[in-house]
């Protein structure tokens, strides 16, 4: 249950830092949210490998978490790229950019973290 409220946090947490972007400093807020994001995925990639190793986790969840994961830090290295050039050009295109694969990210965590969950809560 814990797990889940802070997963649901942290999705809401990256769904107001896209709707909220522009209050404050853009660039200071994305790389927040990247931080928070990030930790989140190597603390749920640390809890899938023991599981698995514990032989707790099956074989088409492992391959969804390497595929999600995969997907995440993709799209998570994009934002960065987008965001170095919305830094340079400040421009819509470049914001409006980061923005989509920063929301795209979070989808991608978050299905990440959907696998993962049921183990975590005793749900399989």
């Amino acid at each position: 249950m814990i797990r889940r409220k802070l997963r649901i946090n942290i999705f809401l947490a990256l769904a107001l830092l896209l709707l909220f972007g522009c209050a404050g400093n853009f660039t200071t807020n994305v790389y927040k949210g990247l931080a928070v994001s990030k930790a989140t995925y190597d603390n749920g990639l640390s809890m899938a490998g023991d599981l698995y190793k514990q032989g707790k986790m099956s074989e088409t969840d492992k391959a969804n978490i390497i595929k999600y994961g995969n997907t995440y830090m993709l799209l998570h290295n994009q934002v960065v790229v987008s965001l170095l050039d919305y830094q340079a050009t400040e421009s819509a295109e470049a914001k409006d950019k980061t923005t989509t694969y920063l929301a795209q990210a979070s989808a991608a965590l978050s299905k990440l973290l959907d696998i993962i969950q049921p183990y975590i809560t005793g749900g399989k």
